[in-house]
C-alpha cells in the first residue's frame, strides 16, 4: 500500500495551525481580561460588589451572654437569627469573611425603619479582643436614621479567606420580629455588599 506522503503532511500542518488558532485565542482571552482587570483596578472597581460570605451572628463560646439566644444556624457557631430579650442591652457579635483579597472601607448596619420602639446599635465592643495593641483608625456615628456607621479612612486589607468579626452592644426595645440590616463597601467594588439577618425580641 502506497503511503500519500503530501497528503500526511498536510493533514499536520493543518493540525498545526488549529492547536496555533485556539492557543492564540486562549492568550487573547487572558490578554483581554488582564487588561479589564488592571482598568478596574486603576479605577477601584475590580468587583461589583464585595465578594463576602458565611455573614452572619457569631455565637462566642468563652463570653456568651446567656441572654441572646441564636436560631437558623449556618454552620458552627454562626447564626442567622439572634433572639434577644425585649428592653435590654446585650452584646452581638458579628462576622463575615473574605471571599477574594480587598480593601475595607466603611461598614453600616442598623435594624429597619418604620417602628418606633426598635433596637437600636448603640455601640461598638472590643470584648472578644484580649489585648489591643495599636488602636485602628476609624471614624464611628450614628445617622438620623439610628444607622451604625464604622468608617476606614486608610482602608483596612484582607487577604483572601480572612475572617472579619466586630461585636456591639444592642439596647432592644419591643417585643417583635426585625431585620438587621447589613451593607459593607470595599475600596476594589462599585456597589456595596448587602445582607439582612433576622432578630426577634421577646
Amino acid at each position: 500500500m502506497e503511503v500519500d506522503i503530501t497528503s500526511i503532511l498536510t493533514f499536520i500542518v493543518l493540525l498545526v495551525a488549529i492547536w496555533t488558532l485556539y492557543e492564540a485565542n486562549k492568550q487573547s482571552r487572558e490578554v483581554r481580561r488582564q487588561t479589564e482587570l488592571l482598568r478596574r483596578t486603576l479605577y477601584e472597581e475590580i468587583y461589583e460588589t464585595p465578594p463576602l460570605e458565611r455573614v452572619a451572628f457569631l455565637k462566642l463560646k468563652d463570653k456568651h451572654d446567656e441572654r441572646v439566644l441564636f436560631d437558623r444556624p449556618i454552620g458552627g457557631d454562626l447564626f442567622e437569627e439572634a433572639i434577644l430579650p425585649k428592653n435590654s442591652k446585650v452584646p452581638l457579635c458579628i462576622t463575615w469573611r473574605t471571599m477574594e483579597k480587598q480593601s475595607l472601607r466603611h461598614i453600616q448596619l442598623g435594624f429597619e425603619l418604620g417602628y418606633k420602639k426598635r433596637p437600636r446599635v448603640v455601640r461598638r465592643l472590643c470584648g472578644w479582643v484580649a489585648k489591643e495593641i495599636k488602636p485602628l483608625q476609624i471614624a464611628e456615628y450614628i445617622d438620623l436614621d439610628g444607622y451604625y456607621h464604622i468608617e476606614y479612612p486608610i482602608p483596612r486589607k484582607f487577604g483572601k479567606g480572612s475572617p472579619f468579626i466586630v461585636e456591639f452592644e444592642i439596647e432592644t426595645g419591643s417585643a417583635r420580629n426585625y431585620d438587621f440590616h447589613i451593607e459593607v463597601y470595599s475600596a476594589e467594588a462599585k456597589e456595596s455588599f448587602k445582607k439582612t439577618l433576622k432578630v426577634t425580641v421577646k
